[in-house]
């Protein structure tokens, strides 16, 4: 029997799996945390799970012995890389779930107190035997002015939230981010850009009302809440379409033919009996 290897601190290793071992039995690789002369630490990837675990306190024998735990890798396998990239991704996807799962409590909350509450039981009772987009749908929204502002203003998932545009950045600002920028003299009631005009006023980068182009000021995930909130809206119409409605929608906010065929795809995956299938690979 051959001297005991001494395990290092990222070191690439390959799994021998016996009854007994504290490891999953579809964890084949892994990668050396530290460890003693007879126990090691390592992080390995379970296929199974589709996930990285960490393990304390594993034995191990010689590299030679048949019974051993596991042995090192003579040569770079790119696996154990990969299996850290994998499980950043997760990391980072799993954010992007919190904060749509935080969206998701948060969604529409204004509606249910002053000064909104008040004009949507008024109208909402009305808007649902009027078509989408259509003339008398405008004249309801209209008289919604008042409340719908305020609405678009606490809530992001809306084109509107994000109104006011520089004209030299391009930058967008929310209804509170105008409401504390850079003033104009005399009391003008104009508004600048709070980067252009960092260092010193600068009159080019005033902020311009572009309502109906909010939506270059939105993020994934606001535009992943507006697609929800527009499917479940249609609900509420007598002859709702969400697809008329992604239509309609890109000529009221001038989104492109691209994003439009991203809505349409998303949707499709929305609507489906669930996720699509995963690739196997063995």
């Amino acid at each position: 029997m051959s001297e005991k290897i001494q395990y290092e601190a990222g070191m690439m290793v390959k799994l021998f799996l016996r009854e007994g071992d504290p490891l999953p039995r579809a964890a084949m690789i892994g990668k050396v945390l530290g460890g003693t002369d007879d126990r090691v630490d390592l992080v390995i990837y379970c296929s199974e799970e589709q996930k990285t675990k960490k393990f304390r306190d594993v034995p191990y024998n010689s590299n030679d012995d048949p019974d051993g735990v596991f042995w090192r890798f003579s040569e770079y396998d790119s696996r154990p890389d990969t299996f850290e990239h994998i499980a950043a991704v997760q990391d980072l996807m799993n954010r992007m779930i919190f904060l749509l799962a935080c969206r998701s409590e948060a969604h529409d909350q204004s509606k249910l107190v002053s000064p909104e509450v008040e004009l949507f039981d008024e109208y909402t009772p009305k808007l649902k035997g009027t078509t989408y987009g259509s003339d008398e749908y405008k004249s309801y929204l209209e008289a919604m002015k008042p409340g719908l502002e305020h609405h678009y203003a606490a809530n992001s998932h809306h084109p509107e939230h994000y109104r006011w545009r520089c004209g030299v950045c391009e930058r967008r600002c929310t209804e509170a981010e105008w409401e504390v920028a850079p003033q104009g003299p005399n009391d003008s009631g104009q508004r600048y850009c709070p980067d252009c005009c960092r260092h010193g006023m600068l009159y080019e980068a005033w902020l311009k009302d572009e309502t109906d182009k909010g939506l270059h000021g939105m993020t994934l995930l606001d535009l992943v809440e507006m697609l929800c909130d527009w499917k479940a809206a249609t609900a509420r119409h007598a002859d709702g379409d969400i697809r008329r409605s992604i239509e309609v929608n890109q000529k009221r906010f001038g989104y492109s033919d691209e994003l439009k065929a991203i809505l349409y795809n998303t949707l499709a995956e929305i609507e489906s009996d669930g996720p699509r299938p995963l690739a196997k690979f063995s």
